[in-house]
């Protein structure tokens, strides 16, 4: 919940501050696309674990149409 609420907070700031992304055929400002994962700390989990998980959502935001945030738990 707080990552989430971190990433929804930076994503308004970009948008506030209207940064030109000149040549962009998606968007004429910078937008962001967050991937957001959370784990508990757990010796059968490594830190690899929680990055793929994080880069699984971020791609994931891309592919549904950017300015996304996609947040996945890691079970």
């Amino acid at each position: 919940e707080g990552a989430e609420t971190v990433a929804e907070k930076t994503q308004t700031l970009v948008h506030r501050a209207k940064l030109p992304h000149q040549g962009s055929a998606v968007s004429q400002f910078i937008t962001l696309s967050i991937g957001v994962a959370v784990m508990l700390p757990h010796p059968l989990k490594a830190p690899k674990d929680l990055i793929k998980r994080a880069d699984e959502a971020l791609y994931e935001a891309k592919a549904s149409g950017r300015d996304r945030i996609v947040s996945r738990p890691l079970g």
